[in-house]
């Protein structure tokens, strides 16, 4: 599962990277789309199509493929979440 998320972050253009990451980092839609060039509509548009390129369906799926092929990394992903939701356990 790692080599295919490595390869087809590999083939991904620098805007979806950026989109995939900031989906990955807990940011909305609209939070990606007002720090970017593009309209809210345009980035739903990014995003649905990024979604069918990596094959995943929600936000864990697209976290969890960032992490397999190593555009975040474990550590980027505590902090959000314990930005997000208080302190966490880690097992």
């Amino acid at each position: 599962m790692k080599k295919q998320a490595v390869y087809l972050a590999s083939t991904l253009s620098a805007l979806q990277l950026e989109i995939l990451k900031s989906v990955a980092l807990g940011q909305t839609t609209r939070q990606i789309a007002n720090q970017s060039i593009y309209s809210y509509d345009s980035m739903k548009t990014f995003r649905k199509e990024l979604y069918q390129i990596i094959m995943c369906h929600s936000e864990q799926e697209a976290m969890i493929f960032a992490m397999e092929a190593d555009i975040i990394t474990y550590q980027d992903w505590i902090q959000i979440m314990s930005a997000r939701y208080g302190s966490i356990i880690v097992p």
